[in-house]
C-alpha cells in the first residue's frame, strides 16, 4: 500500500512537471557565458543547449576541461542544479521526489569542469555550480521571458579556506 502511494506521488509530479514544460514552446535553445574567478587566469566559456521536445527536456552542457582548482563540479551537483532551475520555471511547488526528474536528461563531458572525475578538487564548486542555472536561465529566457529573472548567481561569493 505504502508502496503505491510512494509510487502515485511521483507519477503526479511527473505529470505535473510534464505539463509545466510543455508550456515552453518546442525547439532548441542555447546560451553560452564567460567565468572567472581568483584561482584561475583569464576567464573560460561555460554552455548550454536545451532541446524542448514532447514533455522532454535534454540539457548538453559544454565547459573545459576539469582544474587543478577548487571550482570543478561533480555530476550530482551539475544535476541537482538543473533540476532546481526546472523547478523555478515549471512549478516551484511540485512535490519533490524522483518523479519531476523523469522527463529530464543531462549530458556533460566527462572529465570536464561540470562533470569532474576523481581526485578533482570541488570544495569551491557552488561558484560554478550557480554559473550553470544562470545557463539555464540564459537559454530559456527567450522561450518564457515573463519567468526567467536577471542572472543573479553569477555574482556569488563564497569563502574557501
Amino acid at each position: 500500500m505504502k508502496l503505491a502511494a510512494c509510487a502515485a506521488t511521483m507519477d503526479y509530479a511527473e505529470r505535473l512537471t510534464r505539463a509545466g514544460i510543455a508550456t515552453i514552446p518546442e525547439g532548441v535553445y542555447r546560451f553560452t557565458d564567460r567565468f572567472d574567478c581568483d584561482e584561475f587566469l583569464g576567464e573560460l566559456e561555460l554552455g548550454v543547449t536545451v532541446e524542448v521536445e514532447g514533455g522532454d527536456l535534454r540539457f548538453c552542457f559544454t565547459s573545459p576541461p576539469q582544474m587543478r582548482n577548487s571550482r570543478n563540479v561533480v555530476w550530482t551537483g551539475l544535476l541537482a542544479k538543473v533540476y532546481y532551475a526546472v523547478r523555478t520555471l515549471v512549478g516551484p511547488a511540485i512535490p519533490a521526489n524522483a518523479g519531476p526528474y523523469r522527463p529530464i536528461r543531462v549530458e556533460a563531458e566527462p572529465g570536464a569542469l561540470l562533470n569532474s572525475e576523481t581526485p578533482a578538487a570541488v570544495d569551491g564548486r557552488t561558484q560554478t555550480c550557480q554559473r550553470s542555472v544562470d545557463l539555464i536561465h540564459g537559454s530559456l529566457a527567450p522561450a518564457v521571458p515573463g519567468r526567467v529573472t536577471a542572472a543573479h548567481n553569477g555574482a556569488n561569493a563564497s569563502f574557501d579556506f
